[in-house]
């Protein structure tokens, strides 16, 4: 079952600023389950755009003390091949290139470096600065950009 509605207004946000972006909005609060119907895993949002890439969103919009542990272990859930092959059989997504972004909107300044090796070209993380910047460009060009 597909679910377009945002748990908080953080999620509303990002939803909103991807469709302004142009990109489509396929499923919000997604759940992963195993075999007997426990959850595996959650996306706050997964996304489509134009040239065929997938993205798969978590928004934090809260200050956390296991930070660096829950970014984490979110990228490299969803990085991994197997539980992407499941996101696209349960949604009926192509083979498409699965990007995970996690948004760390917990105005923490401080970026967390030790990190790194979980980043890759597939895997990033979206402070607070950054989702400002990209927000704050949309609001000034509009449906120009």
């Amino acid at each position: 079952m597909i679910s377009l509605i945002a748990k908080n207004d953080s999620e509303k946000e990002t939803a909103k600023l991807f469709s302004d972006l142009g990109i489509t909005l396929i499923e919000l609060n997604w759940k992963m389950k195993d075999e007997t119907g426990n959850d595996e895993g959650e996306i706050d949002g997964i996304f489509l755009d134009e040239i065929n890439k997938i993205y798969l969103i978590y928004d934090v919009s809260y200050k956390e003390k296991d930070r660096q542990e829950k970014i984490v272990k979110f990228l490299t859930k969803w990085k991994n091949h197997y539980n992407q092959s499941i996101i696209r059989k349960k949604l009926n997504l192509k083979n498409y290139p699965i990007y995970v972004l996690y948004i760390d909107r917990s105005n923490n300044k401080k970026k967390i470096h030790s990190i790194k090796i979980h980043l890759d070209k597939y895997t990033k993380i979206i402070y607070s600065s950054d989702y400002n910047y990209f927000s704050k460009i949309f609001d000034v060009v509009g449906d120009g950009f």
